[in-house]
């Protein structure tokens, strides 16, 4: 019998979110406010490490994927179930879009704003493959709203989980979390962005 990861496409972005809080529900492990406060802690420092290496912007495919995963492997270390194969992220490594993958059509405005205080370089001084700004997620001046919020809070009975934006209870610690080899692997593919990711 095949998991049922094996019957979601990992790229899309709804039904792997989807996906996510359905795992964790079925365990009796899902905590909206954690994840939501996880997520957004993650897709900040993704946005980080892509102004430390100079990228404009990279698709929004794989930094939603990438934000996913490494949210994923936080919450189970926040959970205490670090190295149970049962909440091992489901998708090999390959299932991951490409870094620069172009942008689908109606692909949705998402993502947080770069905290770079570095004024990221007009368009016509760029070099390099035109890439559509307004669909990246670490794109300077986009301001879209996380719309992934309704597919995590899908289903919630309690009157608290509205799927209004919750702001976390206390500050979350920093982690010291299985998610930091995916971080390494994710900052060494800067170096190659062609090369497929392999976690040790």
């Amino acid at each position: 019998m095949s998991p049922p990861s094996a019957n979601i496409e990992p790229r899309n972005r709804a039904l792997r979110q989807r996906f996510i809080v359905e795992f964790f529900k079925s365990h009796s492990r899902w905590n909206l406010q954690q994840w939501v406060a996880l997520r957004k802690a993650v897709k900040v420092e993704l946005c980080a490490m892509v102004d430390t290496r100079g990228h404009q912007a990279v698709g929004a495919l794989y930094f939603e994927y990438q934000a996913d995963h490494i949210a994923w492997e936080d919450y189970v270390k926040a959970l205490g179930l670090a190295g149970d194969k049962d909440f091992d992220w489901p998708w090999a490594p390959e299932a991951r879009p490409r870094m620069e993958q172009p942008p689908a059509s109606g692909t949705e405005r998402t993502g947080v704003q770069s905290t770079s205080p570095i004024p990221a370089p007009e368009p016509s001084k760029t070099s390099g493959p035109a890439q559509s700004t307004k669909d990246s997620i670490c794109a300077p001046g986009n301001h879209g709203a996380e719309s992934s919020k309704s597919v995590m809070t899908a289903g919630l009975n309690k009157p608290e989980d509205t799927g209004k934006p919750v702001e976390p209870v206390a500050p979350l610690p920093r982690l010291n979390r299985a998610g930091d080899r995916l971080r390494a692997a994710w900052e060494a593919a800067w170096a190659k962005p062609d090369i497929n990711l392999h976690l040790p």
